[in-house]
């Protein structure tokens, strides 16, 4: 073990001197692309079989992970050896860039999946037809305050003419394809060779949240390439000569990217101050160490204060929506990660029960919940490890020690996991605090490749790859559950399953015969797929404005909710059926701040379906097998209640009132 963590040699790897000749394809990348065909075969297979698979059937999952690593393992062997040509390195990065949208591209072709989909799917289009930055949106709200994605989205439109959906594809390829060429860039000039930057790329491909998160046409799949962009730009400025022209170019460029970043994600641009202050922080300890000179840490901090002000500017006069989105999951994150941390210290309390339950209801096989625990602390034992690599070696360079600040953060956030509301944000922050990860693990493992004993280089790989597998495995099924990763049966309220033909046919109807920007109110499912469809106005429930009342309230609404629908002009409802006999998979059925949200054991009464028989400004114009659509009169809200007789005479009643 003491070989491997002797000080490195000066001189760069014996792959990377210069002018070594080309090799022909060898018999291994032959093995790469058969793998990749075969895989993406067994990916098809798996999303087919899935389809007719009721929930609890868990043989998909084998046929899925067998797809994966068909591709995966001799890519990763790949890239994990030292005599692999640098050019077949980067095929295998661009490769394993585009496979990984595959999945996700399979489960769900032709049309949108997620609910954040949808919402940024409504304003591209919107953008599209009206031509307007900053539009409000009211599925996402703060979505409207970062329109770079949309822009870029709307553009290619307008030069291709693609659809909105075909955009979205051609983007997400080609930001997979960059985000790891872009890790790749930051391992090559920190390791100083593109052995350590084709691992971090690997490494960074496995890490949470890279092959269905980040696979969704959303501003954080967008938002990330320019982050990974500003971090490159960063590397390359500090670790050119001082007296180069290109710290000028780079400095320039980072602060490009960055205010690009600023108008495109809130936690992107957030994150990528967290990542410039750990490399102003590095380079201080190394100045102060006298092991680096001071002009890293005068450009990198003068980058880090441009790129702050040009995100206060933007947050204080571009997005007034930020603040009141981002607010609650930060105060409930913090507070119920504390919550949980001092229950734990007393022996618990009151507070205890609320803490999460991690796989909760969760449908994923045995195996994969195992790993999915066992990879945080196997990704900490291969940081420590690199840390303790680079330690020995003498860690001279600040942007290696940014890249293990970086890493810290990425654990630090773990207990948020315990908390229903810090989750999510935990989650999202990987993507980002990752790539420190990947840098930090691809500057240690790099030692097994490259030993000189044929057992230290052999087994030490074989290692390797074990826990490119566990890592993949575990993360994906902390990730994404069953319903966002396959398709499948019907399930009420679930986003992924409950947008149906039924569903889009009638949004599709709605628009041709009500026009689009048309007021409306529905659940959850039925909102997503309107605004996007039929580009249809939802309103914005609060507990001041429930218009959930609308749909789960057994009584008539209330006048005084009736009037502020009338002045918002919402003049249609759109009921489902089947609210009646499911509790939504998300746990509510519009808002999660409507009465009884997380906590029901049944679902709503049948008064919610027949109260519409009551009101006589509810006028039905359209019913299916299970949706019904009602256009509300405002003429006609002071009309006395009438007592209906079930929903089955809502047909008459109708009829009647026209």
């Amino acid at each position: 073990m003491s070989a491997l963590l002797r000080p490195a040699p000066d001189q760069p790897a014996p792959e990377l001197q210069p002018g070594a000749p080309a090799r022909r394809m060898d018999a291994g990348m032959v093995v790469v692309w058969v793998g990749l065909v075969v895989g993406a075969g067994l990916l098809g297979l798996a999303a087919s079989d899935a389809s007719r698979s009721e929930i609890g059937e868990n043989s998909h999952f084998h046929v899925f992970w067998a797809g994966i690593f068909a591709f995966l393992v001799p890519a990763a062997w790949k890239l994990l050896s030292r005599h692999t040509r640098d050019l077949d390195r980067y095929l295998i990065v661009i490769a394993l860039g585009l496979y990984s949208y595959l999945p996700k591209f399979l489960a769900y072709p032709g049309r949108t999946a997620f609910f954040d989909e949808y919402a940024h799917w409504t304003q591209v289009e919107r953008m599209f037809h009206d031509g307007l930055l900053f539009m409000r949106n009211n599925q996402v709200v703060v979505i409207g305050d970062y329109p770079a994605m949309h822009t870029t989205a709307t553009s290619l439109r307008h030069l291709t003419g693609l659809s909105t959906y075909h955009v979205s594809v051609v983007m997400l390829l080609a930001l997979h394809v960059v985000a790891l060429v872009g890790v790749m860039a930051i391992g090559t000039r920190i390791g100083g060779s593109r052995h350590v930057g084709g691992i971090a790329a690997l490494f960074y491909a496995v890490g949470p949240g890279f092959w269905y998160f980040n696979s969704q046409f959303a501003y954080e799949s967008f938002s990330i390439i320019l982050f990974i962009w500003s971090v490159t730009s960063l590397v390359h400025m500090q670790m050119s000569r001082t007296t180069s022209w290109n710290r000028t170019a780079w400095l320039v460029t980072g602060i490009l990217i960055s205010f690009t970043l600023t108008g495109s994600h809130h936690l992107s641009s957030y994150s990528n101050l967290i990542v410039l202050g750990a490399f102003v922080a590095a380079s201080f300890v190394l100045v102060v160490l006298r092991k680096e000179s001071p002009a890293n840490f005068l450009e990198g901090l003068a980058f880090f204060v441009i790129v702050a002000l040009l995100t206060g500017w933007w947050f204080v006069n571009e997005a007034p929506n930020t603040r009141a989105y981002l607010q609650p999951y930060i105060e409930g994150g913090i507070s119920e990660t504390a919550g949980f941390l001092s229950d734990t210290e007393t022996g618990g309390g009151e507070d205890a029960a609320a803490q999460r339950e991690l796989f909760s209801g969760s449908t994923i096989p045995l195996y994969e919940k195992v790993l999915s625990f066992a990879t945080p602390v196997l990704v900490a034992a291969m940081a420590a490890f690199a840390w303790l690599v680079q330690w020995r070696r003498g860690m001279k360079r600040s942007s290696a020690l940014a890249m293990a600040f970086v890493a810290g953060v990425y654990f630090v956030v773990y207990p948020m996991m315990l908390s229903e509301t810090g989750a999510e944000g935990a989650r999202r922050s990987w993507s980002f605090t990752n790539v420190g990860v990947a840098v930090l693990i691809a500057l240690g493992v790099q030692v097994f490749p490259l030993a000189r004993r044929w057992t230290w280089r052999t087994l030490g790989t074989v290692g390797v790859m074990a826990c490119v597998a566990i890592i993949m495995i575990g993360n994906i099924a902390a990730g994404t559950n069953e319903l966002y990763r396959f398709p499948g049966p019907y399930v009420f309220g679930s986003d992924t399953r409950s947008t149906t033909n039924e569903l889009f046919e009638t949004a599709a109807w709605f628009r041709e015969t009500q026009g689009p920007d048309q007021g409306l109110i529905s659940d959850r499912t039925n909102q997503i797929v309107f605004a996007s469809r039929a580009l249809a106005i939802l309103g914005v429930p609060s507990e001041s404005y429930p218009v959930w009342d609308f749909i789960v309230k057994e009584e008539p609404v209330d006048p005084g909710l009736l009037d502020q629908v009338a002045d918002e002009d919402l003049r249609f409802v759109v009921i489902d059926k089947r609210q009646v006999d499911y509790i939504p998979r998300t746990k509510f059925y519009l808002d999660q701040k409507e009465p009884l949200a997380g906590e029901r054991t049944e679902p709503v009464g049948i008064g919610s379906l027949t109260k519409w028989d009551e009101m006589p400004y509810a006028l039905r114009i359209y019913e299916s097998d299970h949706l019904i659509v009602y256009r509300l009169d405002p003429t006609s809200f002071d009309t006395p209640y009438r007592v209906g007789n079930g929903l089955a005479d809502v047909t008459t009643s109708a009829e009647a009132a026209t």
